[in-house]
């Protein structure tokens, strides 16, 4: 074992794809995903803080920014499509109730 770097960085990987695919909703699952995105911002205004309490502050913005990008990167790849197309089936189904509604309106009475 001449290159234990790449066996951790490959386990680390790995567990944290499990741990994507065993989120039980699309939100839990961009949360797992974006996660890393996080942990890295959270350690990198920990480091700032030590030299600088508004750098800390600018750190975690701009890592917040990057945690909401990544979500919204995943969203729009995995979900928008569908999304989309739920919204569009059901404008079209309140459409028709609507239509279906007029018409039995115009009716005449029985």
């Amino acid at each position: 074992m001449n290159k234990p770097f790449e066996l951790i960085l490959f386990v680390a990987v790995m567990a944290w794809v499990g741990w994507v695919f065993i989120a039980e909703t699309p939100m839990e699952r961009l949360d797992h995903t974006c996660r890393p995105v996080n942990w890295i911002g959270r350690a990198a205004s920990s480091l700032v803080s030590i030299v600088s309490i508004e750098g800390e502050e600018k750190t975690a913005a701009f890592f917040d920014d990057r945690v909401h990008n990544c979500k919204m990167f995943m969203w729009k790849q995995f979900y928008q499509v569908r999304y989309e197309e739920m919204v569009k089936a059901k404008a079209d189904e309140a459409r028709q109730a609507a239509a279906k509604k007029v018409t039995n309106d115009l009716l005449p009475a029985k």
